[in-house]
């Protein structure tokens, strides 16, 4: 190869930063619009006493979302992934959500292990696992959490028959992995035998670091909207968290499997909203999941800006169109 395309040029990765550098402040412009569309006042979360807390917690929140595939990807001795790696996977995947049909994110990060030696297999056994446990994990935080706002006893047997319940799945997940991809309909079998998934191969500290990473995630997540709108949730704090804490997780996902909808855009607003409205008014439950929404687009653009300028600067070749 050429020296020009070993070298990364100024250009290479000067778009993609003016790129992530407007759509975020597109982004920002619309969180500003809420003012006179919403009941939000933006002053109110500018002036908010929690506001530095809650933006150091979804910077943990995001931390924890990259280290929890990172820990799925020491299953494999094959290739080491640095966490900057690690990063750069995750924001592709973030991307590719907003496209139509929602796998490209996936399928975009399948291509990055493969370049790194890893096969068709191992990087479809990865990905499988990585959203098992996303979905192991947030429907059980949404469940116990919403159990929570009716009753705290259930809640905490909803909580150990969790623990119990990852406990068991993480130590016979190669077993439930095959039994599903061996029964459960032919589209998932195509799938299975597209990917060459013939061996689920994940190590069980691996799934268990994983899947608690994957708990702090969501609880952390859930937090950062607890703080920031803390003051009007102080009449009913208790019930009006725990509702939060369930409409997140349960919101998220809902989201992801609305393949029609890119970014789960409406599909996790609603969600949202149905949730929160078991106690709280329907203008804040709305005001809560818009600022949510932009929220995560400012996250899924920054990874996504970060993943170009990364490959841009790494591995050039990556992002350009073959001619």
């Amino acid at each position: 190869m050429s020296d020009s395309n070993s070298t990364p040029r100024k250009s290479d990765y000067l778009r993609p930063v003016i790129a992530g550098v407007l759509l975020i402040s597109l982004c920002l412009a619309f969180l500003f619009l809420l003012n006179t569309y919403s009941t939000l006042n933006v002053s109110f979360l500018l002036n908010n006493s929690f506001l530095v807390p809650a933006i150091l917690l979804q910077v943990l929140a995001s931390l924890l979302f990259i280290f929890a595939w990172k820990a799925l990807l020491s299953s494999q001795a094959k290739t080491h992934f640095s966490f900057a790696q690690c990063t750069a996977h995750i924001g592709i995947t973030l991307l590719g959500k907003y496209l139509p049909g929602k796998i490209w994110g996936l399928l975009g990060r399948t291509y990055l292990l493969n370049i790194k030696g890893l096969t068709k297999s191992e990087a479809a056994s990865l990905l499988l696992a990585d959203q098992f446990i996303t979905f192991l994990t947030g429907i059980a935080i949404g469940v116990v959490a919403l159990a929570a706002f009716f009753s705290v006893e259930i809640a905490i047997f909803l909580a150990a028959a969790t623990v119990v319940t990852i406990a068991i799945v993480g130590y016979y997940y190669a077993s439930i992995m095959s039994y599903l991809l061996s029964y459960l309909g032919t589209w998932l079998k195509k799938i299975s035998k597209s990917f060459e998934l013939h061996d689920v191969n994940i190590k069980r500290h691996s799934f268990y670091l994983s899947a608690s990473l994957y708990l702090l995630h969501w609880l952390c997540t859930a937090t950062v909207v607890i703080l920031l709108f803390h003051p009007l949730l102080s009449d009913n704090l208790w019930l009006n968290s725990t509702l939060i804490m369930a409409a997140i997780p349960l919101a998220m996902l809902s989201g992801f499997l609305a393949l029609w909808a890119p970014g789960g855009i409406g599909v996790r607003e609603a969600v949202i909203v149905a949730v929160l409205m078991l106690s709280l008014p329907l203008e804040l439950s709305m005001t809560i999941a818009v600022t949510y929404r932009i929220i995560c687009i400012l996250i899924d653009l920054s990874l996504g800006a970060y993943t170009l300028i990364y490959y841009s600067i790494t591995e050039p070749d990556i992002l350009k169109s073959k001619q």
